[in-house]
């Protein structure tokens, strides 16, 4: 049962677990102006508070709340949600991380971290597909939800780019991850600066990767160095590229549009899928020689 009453500020409160813990100071102004001038359109959703006081606790709209205080409104609409099936900590999450996700304002940090914390919700309830079950509740697929959150595991200077709203762009934020250090500080320090152009950076051949080791086991290697003249064999670029590298190799080349064509979700497929691409771009680049 729910019904849609005004309800005083003051008798309102967050959910502490809410999972989204920003909001933007200027976006919130600007929705601050906006309900000075024309009120809340948008109902927000509210339950009883547990415990006690204020008399109520927010489900959705935390950001309306914050905006009405800031337009020196005293009370808000809001719809109190009776229905204790709606009422489960299980439910609420769902609900709030479904209306965030949808959210134009949502920084790539944010999403990723709503999505994760689903993720890590549905593990701590014994469930073995986690992912795939959050992609079904969300309306996506599995590789979409491993592309969005995989930006938890950048630097943490990365991460702060993407939450200040500076670069959003989910493929540049992985290149820039994935440079050796001194480039990527380079970067960083041109996308604070409002002078990066992704174009011009990487057209440059020695933006280059992350040194890695080489093993000296390998015989490839060893071949490489004795005859450094010798055409590199497409088996052994195979054997010297990890998955990442290989994604920034091809995304250099005219075969990662054929593939976004294809398969947008390419960049984060499984290592089976990986490899099946791996074999395709090799016989393209000798196709192409």
């Amino acid at each position: 049962m729910e019904k849609l009453q005004q309800l005083k500020l003051s008798d309102l409160v967050p959910d502490p677990n809410q999972p989204r813990k920003d909001f933007d100071p200027e976006k919130l102004e600007e929705l601050a102006s906006s309900i000075a001038a024309v009120g809340v359109i948008q109902p927000i959703r509210v339950r009883r508070n547990p415990d006690g006081q204020p008399a109520y606790m927010i489900i959705a709209g935390e950001r309306r709340w914050q905006a009405s205080k800031k337009a020196g409104k005293e009370t808000i609409p809001a719809v109190i949600v009776e229905d204790e099936e709606a009422l489960t900590d299980d439910a609420i999450y769902a609900h709030q991380l479904t209306e965030n996700l949808h959210r134009q304002d949502l920084n790539p940090v944010e999403k990723a971290e709503f999505i994760n914390g689903r993720i890590e919700y549905l593990k701590s309830q014994g469930v073995t597909n986690a992912i795939e079950q959050a992609a079904q509740e969300l309306g996506v697929t599995p590789s979409w939800v491993s592309k969005n959150t995989a930006i938890l595991k950048y630097e943490p200077e990365i991460r702060a780019l993407a939450r200040e709203g500076k670069l959003r762009d989910y493929t540049l934020l992985k290149k820039i991850s994935g440079l050796r250090s001194d480039k990527k500080q380079q970067a960083i320090d041109l996308i604070e600066r409002g002078e990066f152009n992704a174009k011009e950076f990487f057209a440059r051949k020695r933006y280059d990767k992350k040194p890695k080791q080489e093993d000296p086991t390998d015989e490839s290697v060893s071949q490489a160095k004795s005859d450094p003249d010798a055409k590199q064999k497409p088996a052994a670029l195979r054997i010297l590229f990890t998955p990442d590298e290989l994604v920034k190799l091809i995304d250099k080349t005219g075969y990662s549009s054929m593939l976004d064509r294809h398969d947008p979700d390419w960049r984060v497929a499984n290592p089976a899928i990986m490899k099946s691409y791996a074999e395709k771009f090799k016989d393209w680049v000798v196709e192409t020689e």
